[in-house]
């Protein structure tokens, strides 16, 4: 269930109001999958639901206010991305690559499956003020959980400059990322066979945006 007091709504307190408040939310999300905000009605998500329009102006005052629980729904769904990253290395030794590998794999997975999603959530923002901000301050926590959890995993990165290098870093792989996920046919000016080669190529890149100094050594006693 989406952080609806996010998006200036109440949870809903009764079961089958919040099984058809999912329902409205999960044809919403299939039916803006790839397309303009505007190409999808009221009526189309009523009906893709199996509930009325009137059940859905009891939940939402426009289709406005549809967008930005969608939106809150995807913003659990990354926030949930993040904490299976931090299990999946909770414990273990990891390297920087393996890291950075799995943060790449995250991304790529969330893209591919809400590519048509994102799509539409990028374009609907550009004329909602709300949004947009809601989706910068969104990116911007994932961006810190992750760099976060990284320098937690593996304190001496902090010396070389990790942080910045990924908060730098990030945009421009997220970039390369969303172009291997659409055209891996064409990556790198080569035809990439495997999801595990993609995410090699790509961790190789990330390491490479992030340029790491190298760890400092200790110099001659002055003394």
């Amino acid at each position: 269930m989406p952080d609806l007091e996010r998006a200036g709504y109440r949870e809903p307190k009764q079961d089958r109001s919040a099984r058809t408040l999912n329902r409205i939310l999960e044809a919403a999300e299939r039916l803006l999958d790839g397309r303009e905000f505007s190409e999808v009605s009221v009526h189309d998500i009523s009906a893709a639901a199996g509930t009325s329009v009137s059940s859905f102006y009891a939940r939402f005052p426009d289709k406005q206010a549809l967008l930005h629980a969608v939106f809150e729904r995807f913003a659990v769904e990354m926030r949930e991305r993040v904490e299976a990253f931090q299990a999946e290395f909770k414990g273990k030794e990891a390297t920087l690559e393996e890291l950075v590998g799995g943060v790449i794999e995250t991304y790529m997975d969330v893209w591919q499956r809400k590519r048509g999603l994102i799509q539409t959530l990028t374009t609907a923002e550009r004329g909602d003020a709300v949004l947009f901000e809601r989706r910068r301050a969104l990116d911007t926590e994932v961006a810190l959980r992750f760099r976060d959890e990284c320098l937690r995993l593996q304190p001496g990165l902090a010396e070389r400059g990790f942080g910045r290098a990924f908060e730098v870093a990030l945009p421009s792989l997220a970039g390369a990322i969303r172009s291997a996920v659409e055209r891996p046919d064409l990556f790198g000016g080569r035809t990439v066979h495997s999801r595990e080669e993609l995410v090699r190529e790509l961790t190789t890149i990330g390491l490479r945006y992030l340029d790491l100094a190298p760890p400092p050594t200790e110099g001659p006693d002055p003394g």
